[in-house]
């Protein structure tokens, strides 16, 4: 899985490139009323939220993929963007080298 930021309104949202290459609005994605609904508005903020910000991001990621076409459309209006959506560039977080903080943040879905 990879964590972009898409350039959506000024300094973009979070989002997930999904296995079909598709990019998954995470916030349009999100379960109100639970643990989803507190993803932060920035990839930095999720990531300086650690392991806890990561696996909430995996569960939406897994529980959209798992979804049928029924389900996906389901889903709130924009929450599954085409691979052509654009992304904001690379950007960096203080205390961080660079090789920590890539334009795309990967992590393993497993």
């Amino acid at each position: 899985m990879k964590l972009v930021m898409i350039d959506c309104v000024p300094g973009g949202r979070p989002g997930a490139i999904l296995a079909s290459g598709e990019i998954l609005h995470l916030e349009r994605a999100a379960v109100s009323g639970s643990a989803e609904a507190w993803l932060p508005r920035t990839l930095k903020d999720i990531l300086r939220a650690g392991n806890d910000g990561l696996m909430i991001v995996r569960g939406i990621v897994s529980r959209v993929e798992g979804m049928s076409g029924d389900e996906r459309a389901g889903l709130h209006h924009g929450a599954i963007l085409p691979s052509t959506t654009p992304l904001l560039a690379r950007f960096r977080i203080r205390g961080c080298s660079p090789r920590q903080v890539m334009p795309i943040a990967r992590m393993s879905t497993k």
